[in-house]
């Protein structure tokens, strides 16, 4: 074996370490929720020590000691119910490993109160989330023909995850999914794109305003579908704050809802005392496109790069270089909104989620069972909670394990 062989691999096993350190602390409370009806065949001894040592992982981390000490008792005192029920052959533990560690854990984990912390310590949360975008387009995972700086900036200055999934490539379920914490195939109706979204399903902005927090929306949340005859008094993802329309657009096909004015709006009348939770949800770049945007406002076709499996002609480039004008357009809405956390000086106590619904919207991505669609950007950015410049690149986090997000303010889920 010769150096680059021997260098490679160690820096693969160190990634591995960091990867699986990451997952084990996403995981640890979420999985005795979700996962119950996995670990029931499991005996209770190995259950508890995995527990134990995932509060371990946790310490190793380096998060502050009370909120382990917080978190450890709280793990366990959800697992204690199903203790007495678990049995069976410790080899099921493998069907529960890092890869069904849901990505939202990972955040609000963290976040658990420590005995005696106040409660306007807990940290905002600002989810933003792209309608149709595809993984590969953001310069932090190195492309250069679609200018992403917002995302690039919370990439830098957080965590960037070169191996996030979504559960079910199509917008409605991954959003179910997302909202619930639950596995697309375990939400009934909610499965389907443009179903039904029953309201027996407990969704995270709910319980984290019952915790204590402010929330509220802007763009599009849970859809397309029908929510309001099951039961849902408003849009599952929170109250909307969508007064605030643009002017005008750079293309056609890009909506009027003016997102950072919009959370702007709803930074100025909630309670400075309280925590927040905001789902900022664009409607881009989904189509429809206004045809050759993408090269009147600048693109040259020579420079879009087509993947693979779609055909290199200058119709493909063109849609492709449409496709980008409008995550441009969705990306400067980050920045914007993190002028504002700046300016309301709520930055660095503020987790700033970005990611993407599933892939995008072109033959075999959105909607479609390959990679592509599947495969979602995301970063993570909180100044007080995760190291800047971090950047995991193995294990796979699905994203749809939302119900540790009532963690966030010492509440159980349903």
């Amino acid at each position: 074996m010769n150096d680059t062989m021997k260098n490679e691999m160690e820096q693969e096993k160190t990634e591995e370490t960091e990867a699986e350190k990451l997952l084990t602390v996403a995981g640890w409370t979420g999985m005795m929720r979700q996962f119950t009806e996995t670990f029931r065949p499991c005996p209770a001894s190995l259950v508890r020590s995995l527990v134990m040592n995932m509060g371990k992982k946790l310490d190793e981390v380096g998060t502050c000691q009370e909120s382990n000490w917080y978190g450890k008792q709280r793990a366990l005192s959800l697992l204690t119910p199903a203790l007495s029920s678990l049995r069976g052959e410790g080899e099921h533990l493998l069907r529960v490993g890092k890869y069904a560690c849901a990505w939202f854990l990972l955040v609000f984990v963290a976040m658990l109160p420590g005995r005696g912390q106040a409660a306007d310590s807990r940290p905002n949360v600002l989810f933003i989330i792209f309608d149709d975008w595809g993984w590969q387009h953001a310069g932090a995972y190195g492309c250069d023909w679609v200018k992403t700086p917002n995302f690039d900036r919370v990439a830098k200055e957080g965590i960037l995850f070169k191996n996030a999934f979504t559960s079910n490539p199509k917008c409605s379920p991954c959003r179910a999914s997302i909202l619930t914490g639950r596995n697309t195939w375990q939400l009934e109706e909610a499965v389907s794109h443009n179903g039904l979204f029953p309201s027996k399903f407990a969704v995270y902005p709910d319980l984290l305003e019952q915790a204590g927090y402010t929330v509220g929306l802007t763009g599009k949340g849970w859809g397309p579908g029908d929510f309001k005859s099951t039961g849902f008094k408003r849009n599952p993802a929170g109250p909307s704050f969508d007064t605030h329309k643009v002017a005008e657009t750079p293309a056609g096909g890009i909506g009027k809802n003016d997102y950072a004015m919009n959370f702007e709006a709803f930074l100025a009348q909630r309670p400075k005392d309280k925590p927040f939770s905001f789902w900022m949800g664009f409607q881009e770049p989904h189509r429809t496109y206004e045809l050759n945007s993408g090269v009147r406002l600048g693109k040259k076709l020579e420079d879009v790069k087509v993947p693979a499996y779609l055909p290199d002609t200058p119709v493909v480039r063109g849609d492709l270089a449409d496709y980008a004008i409008e995550v441009e357009y969705a990306d400067a809405h980050i920045g914007k909104a993190l002028q504002a956390l700046e300016a309301a000086g709520e930055l660095e106590n503020t987790l700033v989620i970005v990611t993407s619904d599933h892939g995008m919207p072109f033959p075999y991505v959105k909607g479609q069972i390959h990679e592509d669609g599947f495969h979602l950007p995301l970063a993570m950015r909180w100044g007080k909670g995760i190291k800047p410049g971090r950047v995991v690149a193995l294990g796979q986090i699905r994203a749809g394990g939302a119900r540790a997000e009532c963690d966030a303010g010492g509440q159980g889920a349903a």
